[in-house]
């Protein structure tokens, strides 16, 4: 008599002699190996680690280029549109006092076009320094310091390079550092870098920022023509970005170039339009010069001194941002 039992058939990776019956009492087959091995690695994974960020999707690039884009040209638009007002302007003043305006009028503006394209020009001599997340240098492997102690040194002769007064004081500290690199283990020597080189470079390049400012925001308050304005504003925009990148001799990644072409673009379009957002600047400024110099003098002094300020806050904000973009160790 034949068993009514049904026959129970071999799972992948069993073999064929260890099949059972169906009936009651079977037991399960073992697990393999390969079984064995899955479950052990899934009990003892845990938690999931989170993922990090990874690079911007091309979409997303394409469609900040383009804003950027659209954006400067609508403001290349205004630009020529003040600039078409001001040359008419000036054609109508005396021979000997407009074509001389207007002569510096358009070498200002060449010359920020060459400061830019200078800046252009010697990123691509600087070297690359990889920027991390904050406290995240405490936890990188060795082999990670090593590479990033590495882009240090190429920083350090790209320094020495620039810097040929030989009694710049940076210079021994640089040969001594460069002295110690093969000698002391890379964390501790990144940090000695960081505080003797990073911190003196940052301060040096705020007070080269400041300094801009506060010419642009003087020319800014003299100036009597909006176009001019604008000009004053890029120039000292790219004037600061080139000084920064010189004094810090490091390349800005395309995250730090994209935003300081919309810092740029927006620094140039606000002292375009200067006088409009600083009303609220310009009344308190009025009742406060009114006080010293009585109500005539305030009327004339206060706009220009609201304009100037404006500008000249709007340049320093540029240029700070950019410190802090470059350095590769913020806090």
């Amino acid at each position: 008599m034949k068993s009514s039992a049904r026959r129970h058939w071999p799972m992948p990776g069993e073999a064929f002699d260890s099949a059972r019956s169906g009936g009651a009492g079977s037991v399960a087959p073992p697990l393999t190996e390969v079984e064995v091995k899955n479950t052990a690695s899934q009990a003892s994974s845990g938690a999931g680690i989170p993922l990090k960020g990874g690079p911007t999707p091309p979409i997303l690039r394409r469609a900040v280029g383009g804003l950027l884009a659209f954006g400067f040209g609508l403001l290349i638009f205004f630009l020529s549109l003040e600039l078409i007002q001001t040359i008419n302007l000036l054609l109508e003043w005396p021979a000997y006092t407009g074509w001389p305006v207007l002569a510096l009028l358009l070498s200002l503006m060449g010359y920020g076009i060459f400061r830019l394209a200078k800046v252009l020009i010697s990123i691509r001599e600087m070297p690359i320094v990889s920027r991390l997340e904050p406290g995240e240098l405490e936890t990188l492997p060795g082999r990670r310091k090593e590479e990033i102690r590495k882009q240090l040194l190429g920083q350090m002769e790209y320094l020495r390079r620039q810097r040929k007064d030989p009694e710049d004081r940076l210079h021994p500290v640089l040969d001594r550092l460069s002295a110690e690199a093969a000698s002391h283990p890379a964390g501790q020597w990144i940090r000695d870098y960081d505080r003797l080189i990073l911190s003196p470079l940052g301060k040096e390049a705020r007070d080269r920022v400041r300094k801009i400012a506060l010419t642009a925001g003087a020319s800014a308050a003299l100036s009597p023509w909006r176009i001019l304005d604008a000009i004053i504003a890029f120039n000292a925009a790219t004037q600061g970005a080139h000084d920064v990148l010189r004094i810090h001799g490091i390349r800005p990644s395309q995250a730090v170039a994209v935003a300081f072409a919309f810092d740029t673009f927006l620094n140039t379009f606000l002292a375009t339009v200067v006088e409009d957002v600083s009303t609220d600047l310009v009344d308190s400024l009025t009742a406060q010069v009114s006080a010293e110099t009585g109500a005539s003098a305030a009327k004339v002094l206060a706009p220009k001194i609201a304009e100037g300020l404006t500008t000249a806050v709007f340049v320093r904000r540029l240029g700070n941002r950019m410190i802090r973009r470059l350095h590769p160790f913020p806090r």
